[in-house]
């Protein structure tokens, strides 16, 4: 404390912030928890809704679409002109059948705010007995498993809907940066075929 040399200011992006009366002073630790509490409330919020899933910047969104011996990922298209993902994976073979996307040119995404009400959501349909799981991270390195196909019964006869709600995610107390969400990614074992489609973030 004797020796400390300054106080350092840190833009991020681009913009700009003025600064006035800068001064120590005494405080609690009540006080201390309101301004926090204070500066927490002038943090941009994310999006209700977003779209994760964007159909035409696939190739820029998604890590993993290098076909190899351990998976095919590609974008199809439907007789009726809907854009879906195609993923067949061999994780018996070698244990990198995985991938993940990025919603924002892989740069921080944003759901700082809307935890309590909005949900990750996608439609999917695959081979029976498919498994695989569904991740999130942030640029932290905090992630946490959002969906496991264990014990569902999908097919590919039809379109199955999956609803995550963010609150059950837990996200804040396994301390995520919120407004620094890196990916959602998917990871398989075994072998399977699995149709991707419509993921987003909706209330």
């Amino acid at each position: 404390i004797s020796s400390i040399k300054q106080m350092k200011f840190q833009l991020e992006g681009a913009g700009s912030f003025y600064l006035d009366e800068i001064k120590l002073i005494d405080y609690s630790k009540e006080e201390y928890q309101k301004m926090r509490a204070e500066v927490e409330l002038m943090k941009p919020k994310g999006e209700f809704n977003q779209t994760v899933y964007r159909e035409n910047s696939f190739k820029e969104d998604v890590w993993g679409y290098e076909n190899n011996i351990c998976q095919t990922l590609t974008q199809s298209t439907s007789k009726t002109g809907e854009k879906y993902i195609y993923w067949k994976y061999d994780g018996d073979e070698c244990p990198w059948a995985k991938w993940g996307i990025n919603w924002n040119g892989w740069y921080a995404m944003n759901l700082r705010g809307i935890t309590e009400k909005s949900s990750i959501q996608f439609k999917i349909k695959t081979t029976k007995k498919a498994k695989f799981k569904v991740f999130i991270q942030d640029f932290k390195g905090h992630k946490a498993e959002i969906f496991n196909s264990k014990n569902q019964n999908f097919s590919m006869e039809k379109w199955e809907t999956i609803l995550i709600p963010l609150k059950s995610l837990n996200l804040i107390s396994k301390q995520f940066a919120l407004d620094q969400i890196k990916q959602i990614y998917f990871e398989g074992t075994g072998v399977a075929e699995v149709f991707i489609s419509e993921i987003k973030i909706t209330d």
